[in-house]
C-alpha cells in the first residue's frame, strides 16, 4: 500500500483538481503499462507486480488505474462494453467524480471530453455520441467500428458497490478475506 500511495502522489504532482488528477493518472498508466506482447505469457498477478513489470491485459490496466485513483477518494470499476448483436467487446473503466460516472478506455488510450471541455460522463456520451467520434484513438475492434461499442453505453448503468479496486486497500482486503473465510467455514 505504501508503494501505491507514494506512486499516486508522485504522478499527480501539481494537479489542482480531481479532473487533473484523473488525467494525470490515466496518462501515467497508459504510458507505463503496455499491452502484453504476443509471445509473452499472460500472468494473473498482483497489481503492484503489473506496475513493476510494465505490461498487462486490459483488465490489469484498469485495475492499476482504479487503485491509484482510489488514493484520491475516487471509486472506480471496469466493465465490458459490447456492441448490439456482436460478440466482440472492449473494457471501459468508470470512475465516479462528483456522483457522475466518468468513462475511460485505457486499452485504446481514450478519455472523452464533453462539449464544455470536461471529462465526459456516461450521461454525456449517451446524449451525444459525437463525443466518442472526437476521441483521439478510434480503432476498428475486431472489424467493428469503435463508435458502435458506445451505442450500447446504457448497459453500464448497473455499476456500483464494493469494487475490485477497493479490495486492494489493506483494511478493506482484511475485511474481505475474513468475510470470505467465515462464509467458507459456515459452508462446511
Amino acid at each position: 500500500e505504501y508503494h501505491y500511495k507514494k506512486l499516486a502522489k508522485d504522478i499527480v504532482k501539481g494537479a489542482s483538481d480531481k479532473e487533473e488528477i484523473l488525467k494525470s493518472i490515466f496518462e501515467w498508466v497508459t504510458k507505463n503499462i503496455r499491452s502484453i506482447p504476443e509471445d509473452f505469457p499472460i500472468v494473473d498477478d498482483h497489481p503492484l507486480n503489473i506496475i513493476i513489470r510494465g505490461y498487462g491485459t486490459d483488465d490489469q490496466l484498469a485495475d492499476v488505474f482504479t487503485i491509484l485513483v482510489g488514493y484520491y477518494n475516487l471509486n472506480g470499476e471496469w466493465r465490458v462494453l459490447k456492441p448490439q448483436n456482436k460478440a466482440t467487446r472492449i473494457l471501459i473503466t468508470i470512475i465516479w467524480l462528483d456522483g457522475k460516472p466518468i468513462i475511460f478506455d485505457l486499452k485504446n488510450k481514450n478519455y472523452f471530453l464533453n462539449n464544455f471541455g470536461h471529462l465526459a460522463s456516461l450521461d454525456d456520451i449517451e446524449k451525444d455520441i459525437s463525443i466518442v467520434e472526437r476521441a483521439d484513438n478510434k480503432p476498428d475492434v475486431r472489424g467493428t467500428p469503435y463508435i458502435e461499442y458506445f451505442r450500447n453505453i446504457a448497459s453500464l448503468r448497473d455499476v456500483a458497490g464494493f469494487t475490485r479496486a477497493k479490495k486492494q486497500f489493506v483494511g478493506n482486503r482484511l475485511k474481505y478475506e475474513f468475510k470470505k473465510a467465515f462464509i467458507n467455514l459456515m459452508a462446511k
